[in-house]
């Protein structure tokens, strides 16, 4: 080994190679096959200047449980000096962590999710979605000066009322 960076995954694919485009495809192909009784509601917030959030809501209106993987993918093309996006655990809950400048940004998500390492490191779950329910799970990605420091508030954030944050958004819009 000749330093740290052999451990490196690769890096992710150019948006212009048949991987990527691939994949694109597939996004695509699971989008046209989704039925009227599969909804997906994302929403996103900007919690504070370091600090994004946003909720996933899975609803099922037909009669058949449906199961399916949800994956939340973090990337981040650091500095020379720092680390990519790389699956980690602090406090027995699975995150994705790295380090660019002076940051060291946390994506943490909500419902028990697995920490998967790879060139698209992410933060997987599998949901049995019984008929007639739905299911949601809260995101956060905080990027603070210490790991330690933005897994805390992405922890405290997930934590906050999106609702209630929402509806105070809105009044004050409002005016």
């Amino acid at each position: 080994m000749i330093n740290g960076f052999d451990f490196r995954p690769t890096a992710p694919q150019n948006p212009l190679s048949q991987g990527f485009l691939d994949q694109a495809k597939h996004v695509l192909e699971v989008q046209a096959n989704l039925t009227i009784e599969q909804k997906i509601t994302a929403e996103y917030w900007a919690a504070e200047s370091q600090i994004v959030a946003g909720r996933f809501t899975f609803e099922n209106t037909g009669e058949s449980t449906r199961n399916f993987r949800f994956e939340l993918v973090s990337q981040l093309i650091p500095e020379e000096i720092g680390e990519r996006m790389t699956a980690s655990e602090m406090e027995n809950a699975p995150i994705l962590a790295g380090h660019s400048g002076k940051l060291s940004p946390v994506t943490f998500l909500t419902g028990g999710p697995r920490a998967v390492d790879s060139p698209y490191s992410s933060l997987q779950m599998d949901i049995e979605l019984p008929g007639k329910s739905n299911r949601q799970v809260t995101w956060v990605q905080a990027a603070l000066s210490t790991t330690e420091s933005s897994f805390k508030a992405a922890r405290q954030t997930a934590a906050r009322n999106l609702d209630a944050e929402r509806a105070k958004i809105e009044m004050i819009n409002a005016g």
